[in-house]
């Protein structure tokens, strides 16, 4: 941010700027007005250290101008472009030298660095590689301009100042010289122009841009802002421009959708079985495909605890198609008759839009193969510790349909086996003591297993 405080500067007496105070802020288009000897070039130069003030201040993010040493001077400098009136080439070097002087005095890259990025800067203002050793006595004013924005802009400067950047120039340049300065600030990402050659007072016309503009790379909106200018006989200005907001979208960003994950066409799994999870991923976009997607399963018990994880990868899938596919590595079942899942999700190498859909959890029912039968197990109970918090000690209720031997085991919320026990119960309803002495303040599991069949609870220690 460039800030002017309160500046004077006269030449012989005559005060040409008085008391001038103003903001140029970063990533603006700030345009100074006035007539012919107002001072516009005065303040110009005076920004950028060519003229010193007579009083006031002009401080650079801060840094006061008049208070530089001269390698501050230097620097801010390097951070400056500058379009003079009537471009200003040097006679006596080529289009291409006088690109490249910048940053043969203030740049340390090598030769070959500094030409490549003249003609990068020469690209960009449309001129042509049949110019850039000729003198700028032997090409036109408006090309001259445009060698002087390639010129200013090669250091990639921080500020850019232009005085009076389409003077003497044909309305089509000047169109194009707006659009090279307004595309430096970062203010325009692309620009079109066009001409009406004649648009008769009272009427309208539809003109049709004969080329196109290119889409921001980005999700979110960006804005288009159309804008008219007639050489002369304009009255209100204010009309000039509209803008409206457009919404755009990443054209290499990709939506996957885990569609399926199956271990089986059958509901219930014999315990210790092993099978290969096989996963369905759709790419909803017509962007681009998903290269290198990563697909993971997880097992997880009734408790939540996961069991084994599983990786895959998918070399690709296309944009707008389906592709299944079957998992090199096999999963266990687990060895207990009941509930557990299968968590399965996909993880793209690409931007991807939409992360909501990448997961999916899936309930499959496992039989121990020495489980006693269904019906018998659906009459025994698991009941909720007391009391719970529990701190201390607790009793955990377990109710069976006949007398047996049940175990008793506790579980850290990561999956880690604390504790277990083997006991005797009754028919009917029981309570089995269990000891949570040394047991930090947490969240742990408990389960209780009978006949093959293991149901699990969770319980709060204080």
């Amino acid at each position: 941010m460039i800030e002017v405080k309160d500046i004077v500067k006269s030449f012989d007496g005559n005060v040409v700027l008085d008391h001038v105070s103003t903001t140029l802020k970063d990533g603006e288009v700030n345009m100074i007005i006035g007539q012919s000897g107002s001072g516009k070039t005065v303040l110009m130069k005076s920004l950028i250290g060519l003229h010193s003030v007579d009083s006031g201040q002009i401080l650079y993010d801060g840094r006061d101008l008049a208070k530089m040493s001269s390698k501050e001077i230097r620097m801010m400098h390097r951070e400056v472009g500058m379009l003079f009136q009537g471009s200003a080439l040097f006679d006596s070097m080529s289009v291409m030298e006088n690109v490249l002087f910048p940053m043969e005095m203030f740049s340390h890259q090598s030769r070959e660095e500094m030409q490549a990025r003249a003609e990068f800067c020469l690209r960009r203002v449309e001129m042509p590689e049949r110019v850039w050793n000729l003198m700028p006595s032997e090409i036109s004013g408006g090309q001259q301009k445009r060698v002087a924005i390639a010129r200013a802009i090669v250091l990639e400067p921080k500020y850019l100042f232009c005085d009076e950047p389409n003077s003497g120039l044909d309305p089509k340049t000047s169109l194009v010289i707006d659009a090279l300065v307004y595309d430096q600030s970062g203010a325009l990402a692309d620009s079109l122009m066009g001409m009406i050659v004649l648009l008769e007072e009272g009427t309208d016309t539809l003109y049709t841009f004969h080329s196109a503009y290119k889409v921001p790379n980005a999700d979110g909106t960006y804005t288009l802002r159309l804008h008219v200018h007639a050489p002369y006989g304009d009255t209100c200005l204010e009309n000039n421009v509209l803008q409206r907001k457009l919404r755009s979208r990443r054209n290499d960003s990709v939506n996957l959708q885990l569609l399926s994950v199956t271990l089986s066409d059958t509901g219930v799994l014999a315990g210790n079985a092993w099978v290969r999870p096989t996963v369905r991923v759709a790419n909803l976009l017509r962007n681009a495909d998903a290269n290198n997607v990563k697909v993971y399963v997880e097992v997880l018990d009734s408790a939540g605890q996961m069991l084994k994880l599983l990786r895959d990868n998918l070399a690709r899938v296309p944009m707008a198609d389906t592709v299944e596919l079957v998992f090199a590595d096999s999963l266990q079942v687990p060895d207990y008759t009941g509930k557990f899942w299968i968590k399965a999700y996909v993880e793209a190498a690409m931007y991807e839009t939409d992360r909501s859909n990448d997961t999916l959890l899936c309930a499959y029912s496992c039989q121990s193969p020495d489980a006693v039968p269904t019906m018998a197990m659906e009459n025994w109970q698991l009941g909720q510790n007391i009391p719970n918090p529990a701190t201390g000690r607790t009793l955990v209720p377990v109710s069976l349909p006949v007398p047996g031997t049940v175990r008793l085991q506790v579980f850290a919320a990561d999956g880690r086996l604390l504790y277990r026990s083997e006991h005797a119960v009754a028919e009917g309803k029981s309570l089995l003591p269990l000891d949570l002495a040394g047991y930090a303040a947490g969240v742990y599991y408990y389960s209780v297993e009978y006949k093959g069949e293991r149901k699990v609870r969770k319980m709060v220690v204080e």
